[in-house]
């Protein structure tokens, strides 16, 4: 019982003790009546009990007092007096009350039933608690019973089991902590979230109510203990931290508030405790970027900040240990700037080479974050770094890096824990934005540096540059040339200060750099560009330069020029080698094509021309990138100019583009020409792969298509299917995967040919494509077998599909004048209910196929998991059944075959079993079938007759028996089959009339030659011939008529109803008379009954074979039983003769 339902108790429990002090009385007034006085007196006290009161005499009542008048709702006693006590329980109750009324009478035992149903006299129900006791009435065996009405009692519980349902179903719907105690603080309820949040078991709680105390932060701890008020009045309303079992932090807020009764007493505590630690954790954030900005705005030193911020990661997390790495500069130099570690631990980072610490590249140069659960295990053992990280007690270790917008890193945040520990989520997110604010910091103070820097650097950039840099005002008279100029043209700068240019330009070139230098002044802010002029060198050598002026600009207009002059001697030079060079390969059969170092087209050959279709004058002087398509990645442009600028070789693949827009694909090998260590020119040597590209393509689709179909292969329709698949998991879609596969479509080869079975293919092919729409991929996978890849599909899509398919496939194909019927059976299989990647879909949509083909096929199956399991057993056995015969787990049983009139034995059956060490024993209809798919029947059936004419060889010196062997049609049609029978027949010395060969309707069906063959060389041979099962497959008289069968065995199903079943027992008896009119014997399987027997008798059946007369047995076994059976004939005198004729 609950807190509740004993709240409940003591609400009724006052009257219900109440009235059973007045039970107690009537059950101690057993009446035993020996005058009129002794009776009154118990009317009398009856009359009083607020009970009811019902005596009845072997069930049938003849007393009630008017207790019981009342609660029955009788008009009056005798409404019922007469009436069973039966007829006033439940009909639901009245078995169990019966027999207990039964134990009060006979075996006068007092009875206690507890809220039995009883009907009114108007039919409305009620529970009552009941007392039976044995008494005498008019001295006879009767029974006493009180009731007592429990209605209300049971109502009010179930009132309050409901309530409570409600309330646990509130309080646990939501992700907060909800708990009811008495105002002496002991728990009634808690929520089961806080078992989530606490980590800690609620049995804790409701054994000790401070238990949670143990969770609560040690800083925290005393502050909430003391705060638990002591008086149930209080109101509570306080926050504090707890820690998790892997050390994390979470902050809780608990509110609790009193729960008062009518008097206004305080009678229960609610509260709710809630898990605040993400609002705390966001206005922590916002407290510590204020102060950040604040100290930005007070112009505060990085140190200032970043120590500001380690305190910060401090206070919010305890068990932190925190440090900042500074990159300055480079990073080659890393200093500790900030650490909130112990004096020694700190002295050591300071001197540590982090460039040799594993990770460290991926913090910094990456950006990527480091964690380190087990610092120690990620240290070299007894080394100087092992041995300071556990004088510090720490054991793991967090690196996250700290990086500007650009993603460049400036250091990283060290943080340490001094217990193993991987950070949560709440704490790598307040370390990364802390980490964001970090970089603001130093990147001020960067940028402040950088301004020191710029003066600084542009002078040294000048300075040691080749190029030559002057400033002349707007006179052009110089004021600055850079020191490269005396490495350039021999005269030191101080030669050139306050001279005009023409001081060291070629005459020849003075006018057009003097123009140049106009229109850069005419034109402030543009950059003009004068090319191949020249200058005279110190020694009187004649140099070539490219040049570049812009006009300097103050506030009121122009105040000079910025002249930049570069030496291009030697490319000019190399140049004229170039086309020195051009004359060796105009006539080669390859495609040549030099550029210079920037790009710039100088020489194409004719075989370029006519590669390309462009001719020499419209892309000398051009970019070379104009040849690109855009077809080529970018990433294997930006390789190929990474490794020429290195003035290393390339080769690979482009595609460029004709002067048509046409595209073609070449292969290049571009060398890089060098002058004094610097690239000059590069050469192209282009291939045109069109043609060999076509040819692998050709190879490709050769690869990955049916050649005769034209459909997708398996290879390519598997990676098709693992791409949807992989597409529909992102996306949340459903993909269908059906196999199809033909119908008896071998029959069609072997009859019709080959090239008639290969166009069926193609036309199935075409049916196929045209059944469903052209985004979804048609495959052939096997010789008959196809399969059809269906995405963002749902089931009532795929079955439109299926029924479409099997509508399209039950009209007849028209191939080569003949009207062909191929029908197909089909599986299907869903992503993501029925496998998770392509493999998987494959499989069981394979398995639903063969549960179709099993079905009768023609027809559909979805995949259900079962089929996996039994498509899995289905292997298993296979692979146990390949070994079954070289482990000699094959066996034989025997069952009797019967002379009807005398019922002696004629015969046996050889029936196979197969006993498996793991499997046991099984019968042929769980492995036959496995053994005729994969080709083993025939094996199987070898080894079945060389045993069976052995066996009957035994036997023939006792009993000549004849034995009879069922053969499937896979083992009749093998070209080794009548051999196999020669040689059981001469290895056994069994005579073959006493060999009889059992065939199904299906041998038949296959009306080929090479059948008729067989069977008249076995007649030749002398073995007897049966047909058995007759009449369940497609039966046709007709069979009977053209093959020399010596008897006819009527299925089991047949025989099953009969003499009953007036329609079987004619079928029957028609075929017996049949069989009879065209010369063959009839045997009778499955006969179990003397009733089967006597009808078949009288029927005319000669041959009786069933559980009635002989079970299948083994060989000690079925000898025991012949024992007997020709001891019972003897007795009988009934002669054993065996007729060969039978």
């Amino acid at each position: 019982m609950n807190n509740q339902e004993k709240d409940l108790v003591e609400v009724v429990g006052t009257s219900a003790v109440r009235d059973g002090q007045s039970a107690d009385a009537a059950q101690q007034l057993i009446p035993n009546f020996k005058d009129h006085d002794s009776e009154w007196r118990y009317r009398r006290l009856v009359a009083e009990i607020p009970y009811a009161i019902i005596l009845h005499c072997e069930g049938v009542i003849v007393f009630v007092n008017p207790a019981a008048v009342r609660m029955l709702r009788a008009s009056c006693e005798d409404d019922l007096i007469g009436r069973t006590m039966l007829s006033l329980i439940h009909p639901d109750s009245r078995p169990f009350v019966a027999e207990r009324i039964q134990q009060t009478l006979h075996e006068h035992q007092t009875t206690d039933l507890r809220e039995e149903c009883f009907l009114r006299l108007d039919g409305t129900a009620f529970y009552a608690d009941v007392t039976g006791s044995y008494v005498t009435w008019n001295q006879r065996p009767a029974a006493q019973v009180i009731c007592r009405d429990v209605t209300i009692r049971k109502k009010a519980l179930q009132a309050i089991r409901e309530n409570e349902a409600r309330f646990r179903e509130l309080a646990e719907g939501v992700n907060a902590i909800f708990w009811l105690a008495k105002v002496d603080e002991t728990i009634l309820y808690i929520s089961p979230v806080y078992e989530e949040i606490f980590q800690q078991s609620c049995d804790a709680l409701y054994q000790d109510p401070n238990a949670f105390l143990e969770r609560v932060h040690p800083l925290d701890r005393e502050r909430i203990a003391k705060s638990i008020p002591r008086t149930s009045a209080d109101l509570y309303d306080h926050s504090y931290r707890i820690i998790q079992n892997d050390g994390s932090m979470r902050w809780i807020q608990t509110r609790s508030y009193p729960i008062r009764d009518e008097t206004g007493e305080v009678y229960r505590v609610a509260g709710i405790s809630e898990d605040i630690t993400e609002r705390k954790h966001i206005s922590t954030l916002l407290e510590g970027r204020n102060k950040v900005l604040e100290l930005l705005t007070k112009s505060a030193s990085v140190d200032e900040i970043l120590s500001f911020l380690v305190r910060f990661l401090r206070d919010a997390f305890p068990d932190m240990h925190c440090g900042v790495l500074f990159i300055d500069d480079s990073l080659r130099r890393i200093r500790l700037m900030e650490a909130g570690f112990p004096e020694a631990y700190s002295q050591f980072l300071q001197q540590t080479n982090f460039q040799g610490f594993r990770g460290w590249n991926r913090v910094v140069k990456k950006g990527e974050r480091l964690i380190i659960e087990d610092l120690l295990a990620e240290t070299t053992p007894q080394s100087a770094w092992q041995k300071t990280i556990q004088d510090a007690g720490f054991q793991s270790c967090w690196l996250e890096p700290i990086k500007e917008s650009s993603g460049a890193s400036l250091g990283a945040f060290v943080i340490h824990y001094k217990h193993r520990k991987v950070p949560t989520s709440l704490e790598i997110e307040t370390v990364q934005v802390t980490a964001q604010q970090a970089a603001i910091a130093i990147n001020k103070r960067r940028t402040e540096q950088t301004l020191l820097e710029s003066e600084a650097r542009f002078r040294t950039i000048t300075e040691h540059t080749n190029d030559v840099h002057l400033i002349l005002d707007k006179r052009g008279y110089c004021q600055y040339i850079s020191p490269a100029v005396e490495k350039v043209l021999g005269f030191p700068p101080v030669y050139f200060l306050g001279e005009k240019t023409e001081k060291f330009v070629h005459p020849d070139d003075w006018e057009r750099v003097v123009l140049m230098i106009g229109e850069a002044v005419s034109e402030p802010g543009v950059t003009k560009e004068f090319s191949n002029w020249r200058a005279y060198h110190k020694d009187g050598r004649e140099l070539w330069v490219d040049g570049r002026c812009t006009a300097l600009l103050d506030v009121v207009g122009v105040e000079g020029i910025v002249l930049n002059c570069r030496d291009i001697t030697a490319r000019r030079q190399a140049e004229i080698e170039l086309r020195k060079l051009s004359q060796a390969v105009e006539q080669s059969p390859s495609s040549v094509l030099i550029c210079d170092a920037d790009g710039a087209i100088q020489y194409i050959n004719p075989s370029f021309s006519a590669l390309s279709g462009f001719t020499a004058e419209e892309v000398e002087g051009k970019d070379v990138r104009r040849l690109d398509s855009g077809y080529t990645p970018r990433h294997v442009y930006e390789d190929m100019w990474e490794t020429l600028k290195r003035g290393e070789s390339w080769r690979g693949e482009l595609h460029n583009r004709r002067s048509d827009g046409a595209i073609f694909l070449g292969f290049a090998r571009i060398t890089p020409i060098k002058e004094r260590e610097h690239v000059t020119h590069y050469v192209w040597v282009i291939e045109d792969l069109s043609i060999r590209k076509e040819y692998e393509e050709k190879l490709a689709r050769q690869a990955h298509f049916d050649p005769l179909t034209e459909l997708p292969n398996r290879v390519l329709f598997f990676d098709r299917l693992s791409q949807v698949v992989s597409r529909a998991r992102r996306d949340g879609d459903k993909v269908a995967l059906l196999v199809v596969n033909l119908d008896h479509f071998k029959d069609v080869n072997n009859t019709l040919g080959h090239q008639f079975g290969d166009q069926l293919l193609c036309a199935v092919a075409r049916r196929l494509r045209e059944s469903v729409h052209e985004s979804h991929t048609v495959a052939r996978m096997t010789g008959d077998g196809f399969a059809v890849a269906l995405d963002e599909v749902d089931i009532p899509d795929v079955e439109v599909v299926i029924n479409e398919i099997l509508h399209v496939f039950s009209q007849p194909f028209e191939i080569d004048g003949h009207e062909v019927f191929s029908t197909v059976s089909v599986g299907a299989a869903i992503f993501p209910s029925d496998g998770d990647d392509a493999r998987t879909l494959h499989r069981h949509a394979e398995a639903a196929m063969f549960r179709a083909k099993q079905k009768g096929r023609c027809t559909a199956c979805f995949f259900a998991f079962e089929m996996n399991q039994k498509a899995q057993e289905r292997i298993q056995l296979e692979s146990r059944l390949h070994r079954a015969i070289e482990r000699d787990e094959l066996m034989l049983v025997y069952q009797p075959i019967i002379e009807a009139e005398q019922t002696h034995i004629v015969g046996v059956e050889a029936l196979v079993r197969w006993e498996n060490r793991e499997l046991g024993l099984m019968v042929p209809d769980r492995f036959i079938p496995l053994a005729e798919n994969n080709g083993l029947i025939v094996p199987i059936g070898a080894w079945v007759l060389q045993q069976a004419c052995q066996q009957a060889m035994e036997w023939s010196a006792r009993l000549p028996l004849r034995i009879a062997v069922n053969v499937s049609a896979q083992q009749f049609k093998s070209p080794s089959f009548y051999g196999e029978i020669v040689k059981a027949l001469d290895e056994s010395g069994l005579a073959p009339d006493r060999l009889e060969i059992e065939v199904t309707e299906r041998v038949l069906m296959d009306d080929a030659p090479q059948i008729h063959h067989t069977f008249l060389r076995l007649r030749e041979l002398g073995v007897r011939l049966s047909i058995d099962d007759f009449g369940t497959g497609y039966s046709s008289l007709s069979y009977l008529k053209r093959f020399p069968f010596d008897v006819l065995k009527i299925d089991r199903s047949f025989v099953r109803d009969i003499p009953k079943d007036k329609d079987n027992a004619l079928l029957v008896e028609s075929l017996i008379s049949f069989a009879h009119r065209i010369g063959l014997e009839v045997l009778a399987e499955g006969v179990e009954t003397q009733e089967q027997l006597d009808f078949l008798k009288r029927s005319g059946c000669q041959l009786i074979q069933g559980y009635y007369l002989g079970r299948p047995m083994g060989v000690e076994k079925f000898e025991a039983w012949l024992d007997t059976h020709l001891q019972s004939a003897s007795s009988r005198g009934t002669a054993i003769e065996l007729k060969t004729e039978m």
